[in-house]
C-alpha cells in the first residue's frame, strides 16, 4: 500500500517508534485526516517527507450534548404557584372598594327623610300627601276572619288641595265617611276637623287651622323622630359593610392594606351620610319654626 495510507492510533504510534529508532529510511509525518464519524476513535495521515518526528494528534471533542432544562420552567411554575397564593384585590369577584350597597343604604335614607318631611306642615299649607297617608281602620265582614283593616286614606277617597286653607276630599262610598272623619280627628300634630258637605253626602270638607306653637312643636318632634330613622339606616348600612370586609379579611380575600383602605373608605362615606342626614333635618326644622 503505498502513502498516504489510512491507521488506527495505535500503529501510528509504532510506526512513529520504528521511525526514533532507524527502523524506517523514510521520515514519518502523522496529521490528522478529516474526523471520522466515531467519536471513540482518530484517523491519521501518514506519508514521507522531511525528517520531522512531531506528531500532530487531533482528537474529537465530544459535542455539547442537547439537553432540555426545566429550570426555566419551574421558575415560572414557582412565580405562578406565589402569585396564586397571594390574596387578590378582588376577593375571587368581591371588590372591598365596592361601596355601592352603602351608598345605596345612605341615598334610600336620606330620600325617606326628605319625603317625611315633605309631609309635614310648611308655610301655613298642608301638603296633601299627609292627608293620603292617613291610616283608616275598617270594619270588615264577618267572612273574611279579620275583624278590622287598615288602609292608607288614598285607597278610600280622593285629596284635591282647593288652595289657601282648604282641603276637599272625595269618598268612594258613603260607608267610609266616618272612619275617614276619625281617622283624621285623630292626626295629633295637625288638629284637623273635616266637615260634611251639604250638596254632596260623598264629600269633606276640611279646613286647615293655622300654625299654633303646638302645632311647630310637633312638627318638629316629628321631623326629629323621622330623623333618628333615617340615622339608623345609615348606621345599618354601615354595619352590613363593615362586616362584608371583615369577611374578607378572614378569608385572606384581600390584601391588608387594601383592608384598611376600605374600612376608612367606609368610615368617611357612613360619616357623610350622618352629616347629610343632620342638615337635611336642620333644614326642615328651620322652615316648621317659621310657619
Amino acid at each position: 500500500m503505498s502513502p498516504p495510507f489510512r491507521i488506527g492510533l495505535n500503529g501510528a504510534a509504532r510506526a512513529l517508534c520504528r521511525c526514533n529508532h532507524g527502523i524506517s529510511a523514510r521520515p514519518v509525518v502523522i496529521q490528522p485526516l478529516r474526523h471520522h464519524a466515531s467519536r471513540s476513535r482518530a484517523c491519521f495521515n501518514i506519508r514521507a517527507g522531511p525528517l520531522d518526528t512531531r506528531a500532530t494528534v487531533h482528537t474529537l471533542h465530544s459535542a455539547r450534548p442537547f439537553s432540555t432544562s426545566f429550570a426555566l420552567s419551574k421558575k415560572k411554575k414557582d412565580k405562578s404557584s406565589h402569585a396564586s397564593e397571594e390574596p387578590s384585590a378582588d376577593g375571587n369577584g368581591e371588590d372591598p372598594f365596592d361601596f355601592s350597597s352603602l351608598s345605596n343604604g345612605i341615598q334610600d335614607a336620606l330620600s325617606r327623610l326628605k319625603e317625611d318631611v315633605s309631609k309635614l306642615r310648611v308655610g301655613g299649607r298642608l301638603n296633601p300627601e299627609l292627608i293620603e297617608n292617613v291610616r283608616v281602620t275598617l270594619k270588615t265582614s264577618a267572612s273574611s276572619g279579620k275583624e278590622k283593616e287598615t288602609v292608607r286614606l288614598s285607597e278610600l277617597a280622593q285629596v284635591i288641595p282647593k288652595g289657601g286653607r282648604m282641603v276637599t276630599i272625595l269618598v268612594g262610598e258613603e260607608e267610609f265617611i266616618k272612619p275617614i272623619t276619625s281617622a283624621l280627628q285623630a292626626v295629633p300634630s295637625l288638629s284637623l276637623n273635616p266637615q260634611p258637605d251639604p250638596h254632596n253626602k260623598l264629600q269633606l270638607n276640611l279646613p286647615i287651622p293655622p300654625p299654633t306653637r303646638e302645632s311647630r312643636d310637633q312638627a318638629v318632634k316629628d321631623a326629629k323622630a323621622a330623623m333618628e330613622k333615617a340615622s339608623a339606616s345609615v348606621k345599618n348600612a354601615r354595619a352590613n359593610m363593615n362586616k362584608k370586609l371583615k369577611a374578607l379579611g378572614n378569608k385572606k380575600a384581600v390584601r391588608p392594606d387594601d383592608l384598611r383602605k376600605a374600612l376608612e373608605q367606609m368610615e368617611k362615606l357612613a360619616e357623610k351620610g350622618q352629616k347629610d342626614v343632620k342638615d337635611a333635618f336642620e333644614s326642615a326644622k328651620k322652615a316648621l319654626e317659621r310657619e
